[in-house]
């Protein structure tokens, strides 16, 4: 396991699957988590058939990009429920909460409790950590932050409007990389963006992103267009660590997000009144 600065250490090997490494794998099981989340009306069947099994997959993975990407898609979701709550009473929200707190109580007690080294356990974690923004050691820092610099080599025209489309991608032929050639894409979708199109083109993308963010924002009316929005947070987040948006998953989910948001205004106007949580279902 690369990124390792002891030897004291109880895994080997990350879960990858079929991908090359954890950090593309872990964007497919969020997107797993939220989807079956949708679409799984009962909690306990959610719980036991998609959330354990995904869970379990997601920590032995030991990605630090992707444990953040969770924790923050599990915060929005606390946040849209405890403002669903303010307008519609529904002991739901106690439960989820709960669940989440006693899920995290739980595995701090049993680490507490035994004789597990937790710092063996969680080194793949702990190691990496501190040097994971430091552009002198960190590939994937260095890649992120090194061509915001390189885009003002040219001439202001390349700091408006970049360098054009799949321009990073032959970076590798007049830049190095911090071990090496350097890569295709810097896997952070605001450095590829202002690298190929400039400041004006980021300014565009995020205009419309943000648009369709606000569309979400304003419609928490049921089930899908809750997990629309939950769902298109999660899209954006792993774009800053994945080179998911110039893949066909980034374009599919987009495509999901907009048919969930349709759905459920469809769903609105078809029962004429905000339901936010149907009879029997736990989102």
């Amino acid at each position: 396991m690369y990124g390792l600065r002891t030897e004291n250490f109880s895994f080997t090997n990350r879960l990858t699957s079929l991908t090359d490494e954890p950090t593309y794998l872990v964007p497919y099981i969020i997107d797993g988590l939220i989807i079956g989340a949708i679409l799984q009306k009962k909690l306990l069947k959610y719980i036991i058939f998609i959330f354990i099994p995904a869970s379990f997959i997601l920590i032995f993975t030991f990605s630090v990009a992707g444990f953040i990407n969770a924790l923050i898609v599990v915060i929005i979701t606390l946040l849209i429920m405890v403002k669903i709550f303010k307008k519609k009473q529904n002991d739901i929200v106690y439960k989820f909460i709960s669940f989440t707190i006693l899920t995290l109580l739980t595995v701090s007690l049993i680490i507490l409790v035994s004789d597990i080294n937790y710092r063996t356990i969680f080194a793949p974690i702990i190691d990496r950590s501190d040097t994971l923004f430091d552009v002198n050691t960190s590939t994937r820092a260095h890649q992120m932050i090194m061509p915001l610099y390189w885009i003002n080599e040219s001439s202001i025209l390349n700091f408006l409007f970049g360098h054009g489309p799949g321009s990073f991608y032959y970076l590798h032929l007049t830049k190095d990389g911090l071990y090496g050639a350097f890569q295709a894409s810097s896997s952070n979708i605001i450095t590829d963006f202002i690298y190929e199109y400039g400041t004006i083109g980021i300014l565009i993308f995020f205009t419309m992103f943000f648009k369709l963010l606000r569309n979400c924002l304003q419609n928490l009316r049921n089930r899908y267009e809750i997990g629309a929005l939950i769902l298109f947070s999660h899209l954006l987040i792993s774009s800053m660590y994945r080179t998911d948006f110039s893949t066909p998953r980034f374009w599919i989910l987009f495509i999901i997000i907009t048919l969930l948001m349709e759905i459920g205004g469809r769903y609105n106007e078809k029962y004429n009144k905000n339901l936010y949580f149907s009879s029997g279902s736990y989102l």
